[in-house]
């Protein structure tokens, strides 16, 4: 008997741990906190990014956690579902035209890497001049 009770105990601990960064609000809505980490943008970037994405009905507030030259770490509280923000950030940089690698781990966790393509000069043969 004492194993199962710490088994349940257990069971609420994790059930109440995964449901930490999920609110229900009185009318029905889900809202959850992902975690946004941008990787190789610019500042400027990011601020677009940030400006279009504050301007979805879903968007509840956000906060800075880490802010460098090229990485920026942020809070969104959104009520959104991971697979529709996951759409949607795939949507803002496709409009904004930023090649980006998007990864969700299950913390609601999004990390976004900026593509970059280097310019390379032309291989020359040894007979052009």
């Amino acid at each position: 008997m004492r194993m199962k009770t710490i088994f349940i105990f257990m069971l609420a601990t994790l059930v109440t741990a995964c449901a930490t960064n999920v609110e229900n609000r009185p009318d029905g809505e889900r809202v959850q906190d992902y975690e946004l980490i941008f990787d190789g943008f610019s500042p400027a970037e990011i601020f677009e990014f940030e400006d279009t994405l504050t301007r979805f009905s879903e968007y509840r507030s956000h906060r800075l956690i880490y802010s460098g030259e090229r990485h920026a770490e942020y809070q969104y509280s959104m009520a959104l579902s991971p697979d529709q923000l996951n759409n949607s950030l795939r949507a803002i940089l496709g409009n904004l035209e930023l090649k980006s690698l998007v990864r969700f781990s299950t913390e609601n966790r999004f990390e976004l890497k900026k593509v970059v393509h280097r310019n390379r000069e032309p291989l020359r043969d040894e007979y052009s001049f």
